[in-house]
């Protein structure tokens, strides 16, 4: 779409007009996938631009048309998508239980890539909080299932060991992590 090429230039403005255009199509349509993705586009977009409200709005919208549709793996991203989120405005208890969900849906569906996602996001969490042995049992169920993840995902599991290692005194072994 229109709004995909804005995003992927990182014309995140223009991004959001065009994707708010293709959600007023898919209402019309009552395309109901559609929807749910485009709301997700959009609070992505927002979050990335720092307008939390919106971002919580688009997301919460996304899972009501998610839950209603049946589409169970998009709510496992929607979850990891609102737990960042919360994670970013500083609420850590409203996270987890975000992230917690979203790690529950995704075991039962088998997908190891939204566990990964989870489990890095919860140990990210539980480091922020200075949760050490919680943080590093996520690192470590999360490292165990990185076959199927992303570089994006390889990359916040390097983050995530080089920030357990400095959290506990060990330096030298977050600089190399």
């Amino acid at each position: 779409t229109l709004g995909g090429i804005y995003w992927q230039q990182g014309n995140l403005s223009q991004a959001i007009v065009h994707v708010e255009r293709s959600l007023n199509l898919y209402r019309k349509l009552r395309y109901t996938f559609g929807m749910a993705n485009a709301h997700t586009n959009l609070g992505i977009l927002f979050y990335t631009l720092g307008r939390w409200r919106e971002a919580a709005e688009s997301f919460a919208q996304s899972d009501v048309l998610r839950r209603e549709s049946g589409y169970v793996t998009g709510q496992a991203l929607n979850l990891k998508n609102l737990g960042q989120l919360h994670r970013s405005m500083g609420d850590h208890t409203q996270a987890s239980r975000d992230l917690e969900r979203s790690l529950a849906i995704s075991r039962r569906l088998g997908d190891n890539f939204l566990v990964v996602c989870a489990e890095l996001e919860l140990g990210t969490v539980a480091a922020i909080q200075a949760r050490w042995d919680e943080a590093s049992s996520h690192l470590a169920v999360a490292q165990e299932l990185a076959s199927s993840a992303g570089d994006d995902e390889a990359i916040q599991a390097r983050w995530l060991e080089a920030y357990l290692r400095g959290g506990k005194g060990d330096i030298s072994g977050a600089l190399t992590a």
